[in-house]
């Protein structure tokens, strides 16, 4: 394997207990490369206290800013050379995406789970959606075209 993504999250104190269980399930998959973007200073000082790799993210506290928020870290990673999988905190991860026979199998630029049917108007118009609470993405050209975009 070239290399290993790292995995990011974004995490509030208030979802504290299930990020607590979401660290403790990919560890026990053997990943451990792990990153939280805190978007308090109480989930900062928790991850510190318990060496989770953690970054502040700043943002206005509405779910635009924090979707922003996020784009920005996003592209980010990527001018910065990182592959990275992205996973809201309470995805459960059954098994370990870089074991053989799963998405690191996959040679794809990005590599996304699949939505239901949010946004509607994106739905009709594509036929699917891309689902954001999961996602891996290599630091192409053609991955920071897209989150450009």
């Amino acid at each position: 394997m070239p290399s290993v993504p790292r995995i990011v999250t974004f995490s509030s104190e208030a979802f504290l207990p299930v990020l607590d269980l979401w660290i403790a399930g990919l560890r026990s998959l053997g990943l451990g490369r792990i990153r939280v973007y805190a978007l308090d200073e109480a989930t900062l000082a928790w991850c510190g206290d318990r060496g989770v790799d953690a970054c502040p993210c700043p943002w206005g506290g509405g779910l635009t800013d924090l979707w922003l928020a996020r784009l920005e870290i996003f592209r980010r990673l990527l001018a910065d050379g990182e592959e990275f999988i992205h996973s809201d905190a309470d995805v459960i991860w059954v098994r370990n995406p870089l074991e053989e026979g799963s998405a690191a199998a996959l040679g794809d630029d990005l590599v996304f789970s699949q939505g239901t049917y949010w946004p509607p108007d994106i739905h009709r118009r594509q036929g699917f959606v891309l689902c954001c609470g999961w996602f891996w993405v290599r630091p192409t050209g053609a991955a920071r075209a897209f989150f450009r975009a």
